[in-house]
């Protein structure tokens, strides 16, 4: 049988990495001190506490969903596998057949009971496309579910994965809000949201501040150690860095790579996410004119990554060289992606226009800052080359989304950025994937991507990763242009920094000196 969670948290690892950081001062360490208020900055407010809405990112609603909802399952800091929180256990023999054990005696912040049939009601629910659930393509992965019991809920999915933890722990999945609550209507859920996570809704001004406050009935106690949390929305990054250097914020969420060495020097402590992918401007393989190769091919040899990252991040940034970090056990120093090769670009863009096909496309560009100086850099870097044309177009995240999952655009930003490459890689690359915004369908990519969703063996998931590795060269579905830049930087008066899933803040640890 494959136990995905174990029964035990590794409770020392994760108050030793939340207590770290990457600064010249340290994190506020020794035992946590329950009491007082933090200030948490984040990029985007968002249009409703309804937990199949939110993204579970750090850059989407990561901190907010953890905060009112909680976890059914975590990952450890250390080594990124599966650990409990509200479920108990995830089990299966097959990969495809799973049973979900809760806690015994969880209850909802109102005090009606958490139990399976929430559970199951919940993922049903983001299965309706009528709700609009940004992981609904996940949620259709299940197939069927079952309560056995108050405390057991019986999952089948629609294809086997050993990896199906990894599934709840990144997605709006883990977040489970009260049935009866959500049935009152979308207005009187977001005046009162019902969860299970460690903190409650204080209030909530449209455009202002989010106040939580700390929730008694958490079941892990005694966690959280705040007693209240302000999460505020502030989309450019520098008012962001420049309010928690005024005194304005306790911890801020930063997206630019560029801002770590000033935070750094000014005794501020960073804690960053480090991720196999990374960020990338993905390309809508099934359009004109990247449904063309040779278009694809055209636009990586003729952006320089390097330069693009000094601008963007100031040179801070790492840009990929391969599909894995070298951290990564699946890493290959032989698999590099293509680079800068500007003669190939010019040779490819004037073949292009020589058959009637001049490389024309417009870039999606979300509203944050480091977006914004991104999109530009690329016009600019394109506009040295003849028979290429490029425009910008900005979005706000739900209309690039909708865009984007439409695959109504040409050239976007995504990310394909995680510690295990489930279950992001599948759903970025599978044929058929309701996030698979390159619309990319390569049979050899899909089964590679199976193989290693599958393998038990380390030894056939490397081999399966190699494969993957191959055919991402070849058909350059989206160019990666910088590793995961998603950090927390916090004052050195705050604790218990941690980020979980993909990069996705912990609130629940943290408290302040005083």
């Amino acid at each position: 049988m494959t136990k995905v969670i174990l029964a035990v948290v590794a409770a020392a690892t994760l108050a030793a990495s939340a207590c770290g950081g990457g600064g010249n001062s340290p994190a506020a360490t020794g035992e946590p001190r329950p009491g007082g208020a933090a200030t948490f900055l984040v990029n985007k407010e968002p249009r409703t506490l309804d937990p199949a809405t939110l993204s579970n990112l750090g850059p989407q609603d990561g901190a907010l969903g953890n905060a009112l909802y909680g976890q059914l399952v975590g990952t450890d800091p250390a080594d990124h596998s599966i650990v409990p929180k509200l479920a108990q256990s995830l089990e299966s023999k097959d990969g495809i057949e799973w049973t979900l054990t809760l806690r015994a005696g969880l209850t909802f912040s109102d005090g009606s009971p958490f139990d399976a049939g929430a559970v199951q009601f919940a993922w049903d629910r983001m299965k309706d496309p009528a709700v609009g659930a940004l992981d609904g393509g996940y949620a259709r992965t299940v197939a069927a579910t079952e309560v056995t019991s108050p405390a057991t809920l019986s999952i089948r999915l629609s294809e086997p994965t050993r990896q199906f933890g990894q599934t709840l722990a990144t997605t709006a999945m883990n977040w489970i809000a009260s049935p009866a609550a959500v049935e009152k209507g979308a207005a009187a859920f977001d005046a009162n949201p019902i969860g299970a996570g460690p903190f409650t809704l204080d209030s909530w001004s449209r455009g202002g501040d989010i106040v939580l406050a700390k929730n008694p009935s958490y079941y892990d106690a005694p966690r959280p150690y705040l007693d209240r949390l302000t999460i505020r929305a502030m989309a450019d990054q520098n008012q962001r860095l420049s309010t928690l250097q005024s005194g304005g914020a306790d911890l801020i969420l930063s997206l630019s790579a560029g801002d770590r060495p000033t935070a750094e020097a000014a005794g501020f402590v960073v804690t960053p996410v480090d991720q196999s992918g990374g960020l990338a401007f993905v390309l809508n393989n099934a359009a004109a004119p990247f449904d063309d190769i040779r278009a694809r091919r055209a636009v990586n040899a003729a952006l320089d990554l390097d330069a693009l990252n000094d601008v963007r991040n100031r040179g801070n940034g790492t840009v990929p060289t391969s599909l894995f970090t070298e951290t990564s056990p699946y890493h290959d120093p032989a698999l590099g992606l293509p680079g800068h090769d500007p003669g190939l670009a010019q040779r490819l863009f004037d073949e292009l226009a020589a058959e009637g096909k001049p490389v024309r496309f417009s870039i999606l560009a979300y509203p944050t800052t480091e977006n914004q100086r991104g999109a530009q850099a690329v016009q600019s870097q394109l506009s040295t080359f003849a028979n290429v044309q490029v425009d910008v177009e900005t979005g706000d995240y739900a209309a690039i989304g909708a865009k984007l999952a439409a695959g109504d655009y040409e050239f976007g930003i995504t990310g394909i950025n995680s510690f295990e490459p489930e279950p992001i890689f599948s759903r970025r690359l599978q044929s058929g994937s309701t996030a698979n915004f390159a619309e990319v369908a390569d049979p050899e990519l899909d089964e590679a991507l199976r193989l290693g969703r599958m393998a038990t063996d380390e030894g056939q998931r490397t081999e399966a990763y190699r494969k993957l590795q191959e055919r991402f060269i070849e058909l350059l579905p989206m160019i990666l242009y910088t590793r995961n830049e998603t950090a927390v930087i916090a004052a050195p008066t705050v604790g218990g920094v941690a980020l979980s899933g993909i990069d996705a803040p912990l609130v629940d640890t943290l408290w302040v000196t005083g």
